[in-house]
């Protein structure tokens, strides 16, 4: 799924993961991300801009060891939480390729969620 066959409603980041929150192909929180990072079930991580340097740190080397790409977004916890219909998520896993696949491209092309 390339962002450019994407129709045009669909070219932002926030929408692809309202998508894919009601798709049921998200997870959020810290330990569950984990979890799915481990367990291979993670296509792609986004992590919030004021996360704890610890926390950081955590999902840096976790995703750089089990070879999941890691987003850092420019959205604070709250906004991120609020993107997927939740209170504040640390950390959001996707859970489907060809969303992470999308959701990359346009990071790439955006430099952030918009």
């Amino acid at each position: 799924m390339k962002a450019d066959g994407l129709p045009k409603k669909v070219k932002t980041v926030k929408s692809i993961l309202g998508i894919c929150a009601k798709a049921g192909r998200l997870s959020s929180g810290e330990d569950t991300c984990i979890r799915d990072i481990q367990s291979g079930k993670a296509y792609a991580i986004l992590l919030a801009n004021d996360v704890s340097e610890n926390t950081d740190k955590l999902f840096t080397n976790k995703c750089e060891y089990y070879g999941v790409p890691l987003i850092k977004v420019k959205e604070n916890k709250e906004e991120l939480g609020a993107i997927i219909g939740k209170s504040y998520r640390s950390a959001v896993s996707v859970l489907d390729s060809g969303f992470a696949k999308a959701i990359m491209d346009i990071q790439g092309e955006q430099g952030g969620i918009r």
